[in-house]
């Protein structure tokens, strides 16, 4: 079907060149020509809109972001203006909550001060008294390589406890194709004690050089474990027919002994009197399950004994599976004179009347740690706490725990602990104070960069009782401890800032009632030192001084 040469061209399909009509508009044209006749109005519909969406996108996008920005800025602000505005006003109330918060810091630390400063006038300081008593004429001296205490009598010198040669190796050896040789000699010498058997009685003789009341006891006893029985002394007197009568029990000394080698003194409470020739005996006791005590002792040859002498050693020892009572018998025949291990124990005269002598103790940390510090937690039983260039810190690459005890404790509950923290860092470091012997449960105060924390730990469980923003790093620090007037404790952290000397107060804690911190009494009497490694294999901080003493104050010096 053909067109029309004078027909109008149609409005579709191919409708040749513009301009032209009739035949000689369709005459010339091609299929490529025809096909873009027909696209071409969707080519222009299109390329509008792809210049509207780039414009969108690109510029219109901008533009929209633009509005966008300045109305932010004029809702927020109150001005009209660009994102330069907008982010000035952003930093500016940055600026003012890092203002608010260093002034909410600064705040709570001057709020904190100003409670520990009237925590500690609140707290009233001790008067005790204690006298030395003039010795009786008739209580003769004793030789210093027998005991230095006056008026004590001993099982056997304290010079004798020496180390016991155990064994002893020669060796000898010669050179190949000569005459000449060596001669090497080895001796292999051990600790003077031995461990006691389950729930035995370690008893010892003693006749009495002197009639005179007595009133303390003294024993030497090995380091060992947390997990340990139950340990009682006792005292009693031989009858006249040989019966042992048991005069005074002592409460269980677990409590006030540390896990170091320790000389163990326990005083009575009333003098005992003992006659000029009389048996006095003094019992060790450690009952029950757990990991027993060695005690210091000399060990005498097997030799026979007199058939007619009683006692028939100085040693005696007997079974009993619970805490003997007073008035407790034990007759001769149930008495044991077999073992040849002779503890060296000491019964004195009181030297001392009224409160106890208040204690102070101190560690510059200029010797090693292992003759006055006790470790109560370690890395893998094999790193502690140790000592080097004047400062105490962890040891070893192995994260963990390092907590160590001075081996001495104070006198009183009221007390002043004293320490100064270097080379700190994020992870925590801690004083430690009004501890048990086994460290489980104590107070203490943590310190890290930017905190102090005062704390209560109680068989590992952690109370926060106060903290601050603080900046510890080698500045000087004291925690006093004491009662107010209602009998509640008082605890108040006081810094001396680096180039200062004045103590400013920082925290504080008061008991809400009497008691409630449970951290007081003979058995919490010991203070420490723990260090930690943690994170990307981080240590805490270092100590280079420690100190604890007694915050009493003799009454004859009060006067």
């Amino acid at each position: 079907m053909g067109i029309a040469p004078d027909k109008p061209r149609p409005d579709v399909a191919y409708v040749g060149t513009v301009g032209e009509s009739g035949v000689k508009n369709v005459q010339n044209e091609t299929q490529a020509k025809i096909t873009a006749a027909q696209r071409a109005p969707l080519d222009a519909a299109y390329g509008s809109a792809r210049s509207n969406m780039t414009n969108n996108l690109l510029g219109g996008f901008g533009n929209g972001i633009g509005g966008l920005v300045g109305m932010l800025a004029q809702g927020v602000f109150g001005v009209i203006g660009n994102i330069g505005d907008l982010i000035g006003g952003l930093l500016g109330i940055k600026n003012q909550a890092s203002n608010a918060n260093t002034a909410a810091s600064a705040a709570q630390t001057a709020a904190a001060a100003a409670s520990a400063s009237a925590a500690a006038n609140n707290i009233k300081v001790q008067q005790v008294r204690s006298e030395l008593i003039q010795l009786a004429d008739n209580i003769p001296a004793v030789d210093s390589w027998v005991s230095m205490v006056p008026g004590q009598q001993v099982s056997f010198p304290i010079f004798g406890l020496t180390d016991n040669v155990k064994s002893v190796s020669s060796t000898t050896s010669s050179e190949s194709g000569s005459t000449s040789h060596s001669h090497s000699l080895q001796f292999l010498k051990t600790i003077p004690d031995y461990t006691p058997a389950a729930n035995v009685v370690e008893g010892v003789w003693i006749q009495s050089k002197y009639s005179a009341g007595r009133a303390t006891v003294s024993f030497f006893i090995g380091s060992g474990l947390s997990s340990r029985p139950p340990l009682y002394v006792y005292i009693g007197r031989m009858t006249e027919d040989g019966v042992l009568v048991i005069e005074w029990v002592s409460p269980d000394q677990t409590p006030i002994i540390s896990n170091a080698l320790q000389l163990v003194n326990v005083t009575m409470p009333e003098d005992l009197l003992f006659g000029f020739g009389e048996w006095m005996f003094v019992g060790i006791h450690q009952v029950g399950t757990g990991s027993r005590r060695a005690l210091y002792c000399n060990s005498q040859p097997n030799l026979p004994l007199d058939p007619d002498a009683f006692p028939r050693q100085q040693k005696v020892h007997f079974t009993s599976t619970s805490p003997l009572t007073v008035g407790a018998t034990l007759p001769k025949t149930s008495q044991l004179y077999s073992s040849p291990f002779v503890p060296w124990v000491g019964i004195g005269v009181r030297l001392r009347k009224g409160d106890p002598q208040p204690r102070e103790w101190f560690d510059p940390f200029d010797e090693s740690m292992s003759s006055r510090w006790t470790s109560v937690l370690s890395v893998g039983g094999l790193y502690r706490l140790t000592a080097s260039g004047g400062r105490a810190g962890f040891s070893g690459t192995t994260n963990g725990t390092q907590r160590s005890l001075y081996k001495e404790r104070v006198a009183y509950n009221d007390v002043v602990g004293e320490w100064s923290p270097v080379e700190m860092s994020v992870q925590i470091q801690s004083y430690i104070y009004h501890s048990d012997s086994g460290g489980k449960t104590y107070m203490s105060v943590e310190q890290n960069l930017t905190t102090t924390t005062l704390c209560r730990f109680a068989g590992g469980t952690r109370t926060v009782l106060d903290t601050i923003a603080d900046t510890p790093e080698a500045a000087g620090y004291r925690v006093t401890v004491g009662l107010d007037d209602d009998d509640k404790e008082i605890h108040v952290v006081e810094k001396n800032a680096v180039g200062t000397t004045t103590w400013v107060p920082v925290a504080s804690y008061t008991e809400p009632t009497p008691g409630a911190l449970g951290t007081r009494g003979a058995g919490f009497q010991y203070g420490g030192l723990e260090c930690r490694r943690g994170g990307f294999a981080v240590n805490s901080g270092k100590f280079d001084y420690f100190g604890l003493r007694d915050n009493v104050v003799l009454a004859e010096e009060a006067a």
